[in-house]
């Protein structure tokens, strides 16, 4: 009984249709990967800048328009030799119109640039009989910075002035002195206004950032929009297609703030 084998053609075709199924089983597995890297890239920086602008606006929203003390006749003095304290914002992010999209990397380059700084106080209450209070309440004092570097935002929340004026850079010397002044004592555990100690940190929340603006509205401004692009990137490129998510949100400015850009 002769015994009949495969011919070439029929080998070829085989060895053809395998090759391809393995390609196909190759090509949904990386797919999978990439699709679930992607999910899971998105998820875990859109919490982590959902919950960064989230302080950014809660900060502004207390930001202080001057540093000031309660007389012990009951009326509120500014600071003398430092009046007010502007919200400083970076000219190339800001606009009062629409949002200026600026690339963070074109505003920023490689190395720290500072995009926003402003101070939150609490006011000194000097001791008065006329309304009961006996002794004096210090005031307190909080720095925010906000820095750009790359695609890096570095947000940095201190109650130190030596630190706040010169990390991770020194801010630039256009920006109005945003702490108590040496007329009041200047910023010490002994002195008028004390360092606040609540919720300092630095922190980095992503290195996706594309890009950033702020937008203010109101005349007086009273609204500042903060809006933010990230962009995934692999092998230092982004990825294709495009990966990427915005964040948005509004602070209400308090009464009497005002914006200085430099």
């Amino acid at each position: 009984m002769k015994r009949r084998g495969f011919t070439l053609m029929e080998v070829v075709i085989s060895s053809a249709i395998m090759l391809s199924l393995f390609t196909s089983v190759i090509w949904i597995f990386t797919s999978s990967g990439k699709s679930i890297n992607s999910g899971s890239w998105r998820v875990n920086q859109q919490k982590n800048v959902q919950t960064f602008i989230e302080e950014w606006a809660k900060d502004l929203e207390e930001a202080s328009p001057y540093i000031s003390t309660l007389g012990s006749q009951g009326i509120m003095l500014p600071d003398p030799a430092n009046p007010t304290t502007p919200i400083a914002v970076n000219s190339k992010i800001y606009s009062t119109t629409v949002p200026k999209k600026a690339k963070l990397l074109t505003v920023c380059g490689s190395d720290w640039v500072c995009l926003m700084s402003f101070c939150i106080t609490q006011p000194f209450v000097e001791k008065s009989a006329t309304m009961g209070i006996t002794l004096d309440t210090p005031g307190e004092w909080t720095g925010i910075s906000v820095w750009g570097n790359g695609h890096q935002i570095q947000y940095i929340r201190t109650d130190d002035p030596s630190y706040f004026s010169a990390t991770p850079k020194n801010l630039p010397s256009g920006i109005t002195p945003q702490y108590p002044s040496s007329t009041l004592g200047g910023v010490s555990s002994t002195g008028k206004f004390h360092p606040s100690g609540k919720r300092i940190k630095a922190f980095i929340p992503s290195q996706s950032f594309e890009e950033i603006s702020i937008t203010a509205t109101g005349t007086p401004i009273n609204l500042l929009e903060i809006r933010t692009k990230c962009v995934r990137y692999e092998n230092a490129l982004p990825a294709v297609p495009e990966q990427s998510f915005e964040q948005v949100i509004n602070a209400k400015l308090a009464t009497g703030s005002s914006i200085q850009t430099f």
